[in-house]
């Protein structure tokens, strides 16, 4: 995220209070106006020390609050923004149409049933709140991620990264919050814990999330709403029966997937089954966006080696041998994967995968015949 930026001077703005309002600056052009003003792709802020910073269309951006002095406000602290359009005055000046991303405090004071203590400090909700603001309150570009809770391909997200999941409707009736998901926009909670809680990405470690993978599914539970329930709980002998259980779940089928017996997985590399097997965590240390998108990676992985692996059974290879299949390649069109398969963690996909696992019990040096307890998702019965 770039560093913010002090300037010699400070146009500064205001927030209209009703959402259906536009034109928060009195000195903004009006709507009429507005329509006859030069269009632009992109307007360049200088500084104080002459350092260009070019925001375009579509950018995220964070602009000084009213009244306040950019070097007085921690960018967390600024207002965050939308750029849709830009226009310019015939006397030079540029003004920006934007669209309000609101805090969660806001939220919660139009939404009364919006609980906010359940959003993150660098959380934001989209809205199509539109407004026409000048140029030069613009701080600087801001890179927000959309957090889609059902995204089994979730990308990561920072500890000190802005991100939105909700979306905040605005019309002259009433305010509602709707949440994003892989299908659009959703009713607030259509999939929550058992507990009838949102996912709270900054709660304790006992209150991790636990993602189901399966397409049907993709849902998440508390740990510790897991624990009380002894219907999600399942013991397992061996850490062998552990591993298969866990790599039955798969996030592209609602079938459980057949893992064959141990040893045609021991042909696969040992930390990628260990990486594969891993529970899909989110909140608490293991961030927002949590373990999910690289174990998925990993099963996936897993899941075509033993297709390929299956197929040499077939054609007469020798599985009872302990030397591992030298030379499998996976190609799978659905990753548009082409990855050899004994340099798994030189992909970019697996950057820094030691930061996923989870549960060292599934190691191999772990004990073999060990009881394991899995958890059980409430929904499908899945292993979590």
């Amino acid at each position: 995220m770039p560093g913010r930026r002090s300037r010699a001077k400070n146009w500064t703005h205001k927030k209209s209070k009703s959402a259906h309002l536009q034109g928060g600056e009195p000195t903004a052009p009006k709507a009429a106006v507005w329509e006859g003003l030069e269009q632009h792709g992109s307007f360049i802020v200088l500084d104080e020390d002459n350092q260009e910073h070019v925001f375009k269309i579509g950018d995220d951006a964070a602009v000084v609050p009213a009244g306040k002095y950019s070097q007085d406000v921690p960018l967390d602290q600024h207002w965050m923004v939308r750029v849709k359009g830009i226009r310019s005055k015939p006397n030079g000046e540029v003004w920006v149409k934007i669209n309000w991303f609101y805090s969660p405090q806001e939220v919660s004071e139009k939404v009364p049933t919006f609980d906010a203590s359940k959003c993150a400090k660098y959380e934001r909700i989209y809205s199509h709140h539109s407004e026409i603001v000048s140029a030069l309150t613009f701080e600087a570009l801001v890179a927000m991620v959309e957090f889609l809770e059902d995204d089994a391909d979730q990308p990561c997200i920072l500890q000190d990264q802005f991100f939105n999941r909700y979306y905040l409707e605005t019309n002259r009736e009433k305010f509602n919050v709707l949440q994003y998901t892989s299908d659009g926009l959703e009713t607030l909670g259509a999939k929550l814990c058992r507990c009838g809680e949102l996912y709270n990405p900054e709660d304790s470690d006992s209150r991790v999330m636990h993602w189901c993978p399966r397409p049907g599914c993709r849902r998440a539970y508390h740990r510790s709403c897991l624990i009380e329930d002894t219907h999600c709980h399942a013991a397992l002998k061996g850490r062998n029966n552990l591993v298969c259980v866990r790599l039955s779940s798969s996030a592209d089928t609602d079938e459980a997937v057949m893992i064959p017996g141990h040893e045609i997985l021991r042909r696969i590399p040992e930390s990628l089954v260990f990486l594969a097997a891993q529970p899909m965590v989110r909140g608490g240390a293991h961030g927002v966006a949590g373990n999910v998108a690289i174990v998925v990676r990993a099963r996936r992985v897993v899941h075509a080696a033993l297709s390929i692996v299956k197929r040499e059974s077939f054609s007469g290879s020798d599985l009872s041998s302990d030397s591992e299949a030298e030379g499998i390649w996976i190609v799978d069109a659905q990753l548009d994967l082409d990855l050899d398969l004994y340099s798994w963690y030189e992909d970019p996909g697996f950057a820094s995968w030691q930061d996923a696992i989870v549960e060292a019990r599934l190691s191999s040096e772990a004990h073999p015949e060990e009881t394991n307890g899995v958890f059980v998702c409430p929904t499908c019965g899945g292993a979590l």
